[in-house]
């Protein structure tokens, strides 16, 4: 993890993304551009994104509350979630995570921080990791209901 003088961890969040976006440049290469990927490859880039992104995001998930950082880190995943549903450079954001069946890379930060919080506070049960997954699912919804654009 790289650290900056401030503890912003914006180095963090702008590595992360450089490293995202050049995977899933170079994955993208295997996708033909019509007729979609098969699912192998969508899973394969997915995957990858999502192993690369979030790496550490239980310490500077609070970073991504500044919406700079967090539209910064949410633009390369949205290029992998149009890349695996073929969908237009237009298709907004929501819609597209949406389409993809992916859950935002922020909100994945925010949950593994409160998974790990738990987890540092005692047990950690499987009721408490769906507990966490619904809560996901719910601030994604909420998310979607207050979307103004693409209605």
């Amino acid at each position: 993890m790289r650290l900056d003088g401030k503890l912003t961890f914006w180095v963090q969040i702008k590595y992360a993304v450089e490293k995202a976006a050049k995977a899933t440049a170079a994955l993208s290469k295997l996708m033909a551009n019509t007729g979609g990927p098969v699912a192998k490859k969508r899973k394969l880039l997915m995957t990858t994104v999502n192993a690369i992104l979030p790496y550490s995001s239980e310490v500077w998930a609070d970073a991504l509350d500044i919406e700079t950082r967090r539209k910064e880190i949410i633009a390369v995943h949205r290029r992998a979630a149009l890349r695996i549903t073929s969908a237009y450079r237009t298709v907004l954001a929501e819609a597209v995570f949406v389409i993809a069946g992916v859950t935002p890379i922020d909100l994945q930060a925010k949950e593994r921080q409160r998974v790990y919080n738990r987890k540092t506070n005692g047990d950690y049960t499987q009721q408490m990791a769906r507990q966490d997954q619904d809560q996901t699912i719910e601030m994604w919804q909420q998310r979607w209901n207050n979307s103004t654009q693409g209605r």
